[in-house]
């Protein structure tokens, strides 16, 4: 961020004192490049993801008939964060007006948080079927929806509806999230995140103890993993800003990616289990409740 030096003008004392009466969030434009490579770099995780993993989805998603119920659900998730990076870094390519920032904003804010809503409802709908649709586990994510979910789109639409956009002659990139404070809009995803955990804790150790399928030590292992992964992204997101204004963005490009990439990767191990279920028993599958049908 540029600094003053010398007298300030009035025109750039008023909008000095514009930008701190404004509530906590600014919007403001700088010469640091870090957010525009970050949105590079993001964007060739995705699409290295992406190539990686085209021919298990070609096979397991889009050619199988019927079509997947989830494939809505899936498409959302998986091609989301990649329209919502290419948008970004396209805006960015420009030196940005304040009204340009603001636009790409009222853009990718809501794209970013309807990725992650999707990453979370196949994570929520993967544990329900691992629960043999258990009516407390439904009623359960039911109410984690509504007051995790809820919360967020209000909470999203303050910030769209009252950020300030700030725009000094000298500065080149769009880069959000100049207050102290904790970035209190993940703490909703944080929760949910670790529900949707606890369930898949506690059904794990279950089945783990019945079963030494590899498979199923596989399905629970990796969840866990990628639980421990979006955990410490997610605590990042909601900690870093305080600190360090310039990474917020690039964290939250990246915890949609992750969110995406990783939820994709769940679903697609289970699609292929699917495919392949011939190889295991029928009571194996029905007393683990992973993979039929009805479940999932």
């Amino acid at each position: 961020m540029a600094r003053c030096s010398g007298p300030v003008r009035p025109k750039r004392r008023e909008q000095i004192q514009e930008w701190a009466f404004q509530g906590d969030y600014y919007f403001w434009t700088s010469s640091d490049s870090f957010s525009f490579y970050s949105f590079i770099a993001s964007l060739t995780v995705l699409v290295y993801d992406l190539l990686l993993l085209l021919p298990t989805e070609i096979d397991y998603v889009w050619l199988p008939r019927p079509v997947h119920p989830l494939l809505p659900l899936f498409v959302l998730n998986r091609y989301l964060p990649l329209v919502d990076v290419v948008i970004s870094i396209n805006g960015l390519s420009h030196k940005p007006t304040a009204a340009h920032c603001r636009q790409l904003f009222y853009i990718t804010g809501p794209l970013g948080v309807l990725s992650i809503f999707a990453s979370q409802a196949i994570l929520m709908i993967r544990t329900y079927a691992i629960w043999d649709r258990h009516r407390v586990v439904f009623w359960c994510f039911i109410g984690t929806a509504t007051f995790c979910f809820i919360p967020v789109i209000v909470y999203l639409g303050i910030m769209l509806k009252t950020s300030r956009f700030v725009e000094p002659f000298d500065h080149t990139d769009c880069l959000s999230h100049s207050s102290n404070m904790p970035n209190i809009l993940y703490i909703p995803v944080l929760v949910s995140e670790t529900i949707i955990a606890s369930f898949t804790l506690f059904k794990g150790v279950q089945h783990l103890r019945r079963s030494h399928d590899a498979f199923v030590k596989e399905f629970y292992v990796s969840g866990m993993f990628f639980y421990a992964c979006l955990l410490l992204i997610t605590l990042a997101n909601i900690l870093v800003p305080m600190w360090a204004h310039n990474v917020a963005p690039f964290l939250a490009f990246f915890q949609s990616i992750l969110h995406s990439i990783l939820s994709n990767r769940i679903m697609l191990l289970i699609l292929t289990q699917k495919r392949t279920r011939r190889r295991y028993s029928t009571e194996e599958l029905t007393s683990d409740c992973l993979l039929s049908r009805s479940n999932l």
